[in-house]
C-alpha cells in the first residue's frame, strides 16, 4: 500500500458529472495539524486485482477546519488496503476509482453513483477512521449510434443514463447515473454500469429529445444491462418538422420548370404527418404545391433565358405529439431542398433570308439567325433540300454546303436552328438554285469567319477580329484569300455577310478590291436589324474583298466556297441591270427608271452582253432586291421562255428593303424572267456568270 499526505491551505470543492472523474465541490478550511487519516480495504471480484484503483478524499460542503482537505493514494498491493494521510479537520467524502480497462464500477461512501448522495466521512483532530472500504462490483458498458433527421452521423448529442424507475434504486447506487456525448461518427459508450434496469435519454440542440426505442413521452423501454456488454442501443433524433425533401429534380421547359421530389426521411418526432409540400423559385417568388405521390409540381409563368433555383419545403401535421416535457410538438414547415440553377426555354425561331450559290452537284447555303434563340444558345443549324432531302449542317455558323445534289435540278433549301429546348419550325424556303456540271469548279470549304467586328468573339485566325464598328461612309478591304481554307489564286469567293447592330437604314456593297464601287448593294437593312445575305465575290487586288458601308454597323464575314484561278465561273465586279427607281441608274442605261413593278406582272431582264456577262453565258449570279413594297409578297426569277415555277426568290412584308443572292439559268434572248405578285420596286445587280455549256 502506497499513502499520499495531503497539502495546501485551502482547496476548491468537488463533484462529478460521469463516474471515475474528479471535479471540484467547495472551498473549506481545515484544522493546521493535519495528522488525521481514512483507511479501509477495497474489494473487488474474484479474477480482478485491486492494484491501480485511485482513492480521493476530498471535504464535503460546508465542512470548516484547518489547511488539508484533500488527499489521494492509490493502491498497490493485491489485499486492496489503502490509507490516506495528512487530513484535517471536517467531513469528507470519499471516491474510489478503478482503472477504465477493468470494467469496475467507480463509487462514492458508502455505495453511491454521486457526491451528492455520498455519505461523509467526519475526522476530528488528528483521528484516524478506519473501516472506509468499497466493494466494487464488475460493471457492463452500454454502446450505440446516434444519427440526425438525414440519417447521418450525429456528433455533441448528449447521452444520459439512469437507473430505471422500475429498478427500485431511486437512481442513488452505485453506477446508477452517467452522461457522455457522441463522437464525430455518432457512436457513444457509456459505463461500466452494474447488472440493472435502465433509462437511456438522447438530446441534441434543435431536435426532440427521446428515450429508448423511440419514445418520447415520460414512459420508455428499459435497457436491461444483465451480464455482459450492451450494444446497438441507437437513436435516432428528429425535429417536430419534416426534415429535407431527397432527390430534388428541376426539369425546365417553355416558361416553367417540372419540380419531382421524393419524400423525407423524416416527417417529423412522435407521429408527424406530411399535410403537403410547397415549391418555390427564385427570382420571382412563384410557387406550386403538392399533396400525394407521385411527388412534383411545376411552376408557370417564368421567364425564358432566366436561371432560376428553386426550394421544396415539407409540411406537417400531428398536433397531438407530445415531447419529453409534456408539450406539445411545434409541426408545420420543415427543411427546404433545394435544386438549380436552370433556365426555362423554348425552341428557337426559324432562320431567315437562306439563299443558295450552285456549284458542281452542290449548293453553298448562306442564312440568317433567328431573331430569337428561345433562352437557350443554338448549338446547331440543319440545312435541307427539295427534292431529295439532302442535309448539311453546323454547330453555330449560318453557312453551309449541300453536296450530292443532281445538276440541273433545280433546289430549293429550308434550315432549322435547335437549341436544349428542342428544333425550330423550318425557314421559308430560298430560292430555286440549279447545280451544274462543271459550275464554275466550286471548290467547298468548312465555314470560317475571316471578319469580326465586334468584340469578345473571334476569326478563324484572329485576323480582321474586333476590329470596331464600321464607320458610316467607309470602306473596309479584306484579306480572303490564304485564310480560311481559300487558294491563295482563287478568283472568287462565296461568303455570307451579316450586319449587326446598324444605327440607321443602310446597305453594304461588297466588290473586288482596286476596281471602282459600283452603283450596287448587297445587303439592305434597317436600324438595329440583324440580317445576312450570300455574296459571290471577286477578288480583287491583293487577294482582298472590299465593303462599303453607307451607315455605321458592324460586319461579320463567313466564307463558305472558293472558285480557282482556272475556274470556268466568271466573278464579275457587280454590275446594276435593273433599277426601276427615278434618280438612280443602270451600268448601261437600260432597263433604269423603268418604274414600279405592278401586282401580277412579269419582267424581261437582259443580262447578257451587260455588266460583263458573256452573250453566250448559261447562267448568271445576281443580286435581287425589293424596296418600297406595297403589301406582303414575293418575287419568282426564273429563265425567260420557259413555264413559271411555283417557287419564290425573294419574300417580303409591306414597306421592307430585302435582298437576296440568286442563281438564275439564262432563257431566251438572254433574259431571266420576274414576277410581282404586289406592286414593287425591283434591283437587280450581277455579281458573276456561268459559261455556256
Amino acid at each position: 500500500m502506497r499513502s499520499i499526505r495531503a497539502v495546501g491551505a485551502a482547496v476548491a470543492s468537488m463533484a462529478v458529472v460521469a463516474a471515475g472523474v474528479v471535479i471540484p465541490l467547495s472551498v473549506a478550511t481545515v484544522s493546521a495539524a493535519n495528522t488525521g487519516t481514512i483507511s479501509g480495504t477495497v474489494t473487488v471480484p474474484v479474477g480482478v486485482s485491486p492494484v491501480g484503483v485511485r482513492v480521493v478524499a476530498q471535504l464535503d460542503e460546508g465542512s470548516v477546519g484547518g489547511n488539508s482537505g484533500f488527499g489521494e493514494t492509490t493502491i498497490n498491493n493485491p489485499s486492496g488496503t489503502y490509507t490516506i494521510e495528512g487530513l484535517g479537520v471536517g467531513n469528507f467524502k470519499v471516491e474510489f476509482i478503478p482503472l477504465a480497462a477493468t470494467k469496475l464500477v467507480p463509487e462514492w461512501w458508502d455505495n453511491k453513483s454521486l457526491p451528492g448522495t455520498a455519505d461523509p466521512v467526519a475526522l476530528t483532530d488528528g483521528e484516524a477512521r478506519t473501516g472506509i472500504d468499497a466493494a466494487l462490483a464488475q460493471g457492463y458498458l452500454v454502446s450505440g449510434t446516434v444519427t440526425g433527421p438525414d440519417n447521418l452521423p450525429l456528433a455533441g448529442a448528449t447521452v444520459t443514463v439512469n437507473p430505471h424507475p422500475t429498478a427500485g434504486s431511486g437512481g442513488t447506487g452505485a453506477g446508477s447515473f452517467q452522461q457522455v456525448t457522441t463522437a464525430a461518427d455518432g457512436t457513444y459508450t457509456v459505463g461500466p454500469l452494474l447488472p440493472n434496469s435502465y433509462r437511456v435519454e438522447f438530446s441534441a440542440t434543435g431536435l426532440e429529445s427521446e428515450r429508448y426505442n423511440n419514445v418520447f413521452t415520460q414512459s420508455d423501454n428499459p435497457v436491461v444491462v444483465s451480464s455482459s456488454d450492451v450494444t446497438a442501443i441507437n437513436a435516432r433524433l428528429e425535429a417536430s418538422t419534416p426534415s429535407a425533401p431527397q432527390s430534388v429534380v428541376a426539369t425546365p421547359g417553355n416558361g416553367q420548370v417540372a419540380l419531382t421530389w421524393s419524400a423525407p426521411l423524416s416527417s417529423g418526432a412522435n407521429g408527424g404527418v406530411i399535410s403537403g409540400y410547397t415549391a418555390t423559385a427564385s427570382p420571382g417568388g412563384a410557387t406550386c404545391t403538392d399533396t400525394a405521390p407521385p411527388l412534383g409540381c411545376t411552376i408557370t409563368g417564368l421567364t425564358n433565358g432566366t436561371a432560376y433555383t428553386f426550394t421544396v419545403v415539407a409540411s406537417n401535421t400531428g398536433s397531438s405529439g407530445n415531447n419529453l416535457s409534456g408539450n406539445p410538438m411545434t409541426r408545420g414547415n420543415g427543411t427546404a431542398a433545394n435544386a438549380g440553377p436552370v433556365t426555362p426555354a423554348m425552341a428557337p425561331g426559324a432562320p431567315t433570308a437562306v439563299t443558295g450559290s450552285a456549284g458542281d452537284g452542290q449548293v453553298a447555303v448562306s442564312w440568317t439567325a433567328p431573331a430569337s434563340n428561345g433562352g437557350s444558345a443554338i448549338t446547331g443549324y440543319t440545312v435541307t433540300a427539295s427534292p431529295g432531302g439532302a442535309t448539311c449542317t453546323t454547330t453555330g455558323a449560318t453557312n453551309c454546303i449541300v453536296s450530292g445534289l443532281t445538276n440541273g435540278t433545280a433546289y430549293t433549301f429550308t434550315v432549322t436552328a435547335t437549341n436544349a429546348a428542342g428544333t425550330s419550325a423550318p425557314s421559308a424556303a430560298s430560292a430555286a438554285v440549279t447545280p451544274q456540271a462543271g459550275a464554275g469548279n466550286l471548290v467547298s470549304l468548312t465555314p470560317a469567319r475571316l471578319m469580326e467586328t465586334r468584340s469578345g468573339l473571334s476569326t478563324t485566325d484572329g485576323q480582321f477580329n474586333a476590329i470596331g464598328v464600321r464607320a458610316g461612309g467607309s470602306e473596309t478591304a479584306l484579306t480572303v484569300t490564304g485564310r480560311g481554307g481559300v487558294a491563295a489564286d482563287a478568283s472568287a469567293v462565296v461568303l455570307n455577310v451579316t450586319v449587326t447592330e446598324p444605327v440607321l437604314p443602310g446597305f453594304i456593297t461588297v466588290w473586288p478590291c482596286g476596281e471602282t464601287r459600283p452603283n450596287a448593294s448587297s445587303v439592305n437593312f434597317v436600324a438595329g436589324q440583324t440580317v445576312a445575305n450570300a455574296v459571290t465575290a471577286k477578288v480583287g487586288t491583293n487577294g482582298q474583298v472590299c465593303f462599303f458601308t453607307n451607315v455605321a454597323t458592324h460586319l461579320v464575314v463567313d466564307v463558305a466556297a472558293a472558285y480557282p484561278a482556272a475556274a470556268s465561273f466568271a466573278s464579275l465586279t457587280p454590275a446594276r441591270l435593273m433599277e426601276t427607281r427615278s434618280g438612280l441608274s443602270t451600268t448601261d442605261g437600260q432597263f433604269n427608271a423603268i418604274g414600279v413593278r405592278a401586282g401580277g406582272s412579269e419582267t424581261a431582264l437582259t443580262v447578257t452582253g451587260r455588266g460583263g456577262v458573256a452573250a453566250d453565258a448559261s447562267a448568271v449570279v445576281l443580286n435581287v432586291t425589293v424596296t418600297e413594297p406595297v403589301l406582303p409578297g414575293f418575287i419568282t426569277v426564273w429563265p425567260c421562255g420557259e413555264a413559271r415555277p411555283n417557287a419564290s426568290s425573294v419574300n417580303f412584308v409591306a414597306g421592307q428593303t430585302v435582298a437576296n443572292a440568286v442563281t438564275a439559268k439564262v432563257g431566251t434572248n438572254g433574259q431571266v424572267c420576274f414576277f410581282t405578285n404586289v406592286g414593287t420596286h425591283l434591283v437587280v445587280d450581277v455579281t458573276g456568270a456561268f459559261p455556256a455549256g
